[in-house]
């Protein structure tokens, strides 16, 4: 994260997905580094997070974050957050059943039909900017023995799988994220291989949705 906003000279996004719970830089660091380096030209921030308690929503909001969405999303909740983020011209993105039978076309087109092409583009882009860090961090935790780490990674894994309909992977992290509830961690390793072995495929599924890159 912090690579790539050092990388940047503007943010080509009408509207960010932030995910409070990010490792390394959580999400209102990166919130307010957004705002600090884009004071005029910023993009919409909507925090997503699973803390919903007031003093966690008046946290994004004092870091400059612009509307919040609690988890699990609620189509509705983030239906209201997107009416106020403009839309911006793209490339128009593949219909959602090409998607190698990876993903649920259901949930996709749900996300296309809130958003546009534009919003469907951000999700996919949040979850696969987001998947590596979280697996690496997973890792650690795993190498570690910290289960409540391990549980916390898998809880965010899931649900950032499931907004996708990212049905397996979803799944895969559920399971993991049950055993790590109870501290059992004998297992983990097979099923955190199975989760990295299903977001290779994941990474090849999403790149068939997202348009292909202007010049």
């Amino acid at each position: 994260m912090r690579g790539r906003f050092s990388a940047l000279e503007r943010l080509p996004y009408d509207v960010v997905l932030m995910d409070v719970q990010m490792p390394e830089l959580d999400g209102l660091d990166a919130s307010r580094r957004i705002c600090d380096r884009w004071p005029d030209t910023r993009p919409r921030i909507i925090a997503m997070t699973a803390n919903a308690l007031p003093e966690d929503r008046e946290a994004c909001f004092a870091a400059g974050m612009d509307d919040y969405v609690a988890k699990p999303i609620r189509s509705d909740a983030l239906a209201e957050a997107l009416r106020h983020v403009r839309q911006v011209g793209r490339d128009a993105m593949p219909a959602a059943d090409d998607a190698d039978g990876r993903l649920d076309g259901a949930a996709l087109e749900s996300l296309r039909e809130l958003g546009g092409d534009d919003f469907l583009a951000e999700v996919i882009d949040t979850f696969l900017a987001d998947v590596g860090i979280l697996l690496a961090t997973l890792h650690h935790a795993l190498d570690e023995g910290d289960a409540a780490e391990v549980r916390r990674m898998a809880h965010t894994l899931k649900s950032n799988g499931a907004t996708l309909g990212a049905t397996e992977f979803a799944e895969l992290c559920r399971e993991l994220e049950h055993q790590a509830k109870d501290g059992r961690l004998e297992d983990a390793p097979g099923l955190v291989a199975r989760i990295e072995e299903e977001s290779r495929s994941l990474d090849q599924a999403l790149g068939t949705l997202r348009p292909k890159a202007t010049t």
